[in-house]
């Protein structure tokens, strides 16, 4: 992040996506210097759910070439 601007458009989307976070102003410059933002456990469930469908994926393609060798054979 370059300058208070930018700091601040990603506050601004993280308010609009409801995502909780602190903005760190220095003081007694009152100026903007970082963002923190709290963990979500909600995300680990998120991810264990790209698992599931990356493995369910891998599962498809699997079946897929297994048909594909099938019709081959044949």
């Amino acid at each position: 992040m370059n300058g208070e601007t930018q700091l601040r458009n990603l506050a601004n989307k993280l308010k609009k996506e409801g995502i909780d976070h602190k903005l760190w102003v220095e003081q007694p410059e009152d100026f903007l210097i970082c963002i923190a933002t709290r963990p979500y456990p909600i995300l680990r469930e998120k991810e264990k759910e790209r698992e599931e469908e990356g493995i369910a994926k891998e599962e498809k393609e699997g079946e897929e070439m297994v048909e594909e060798e099938d019709e081959e054979a044949e």
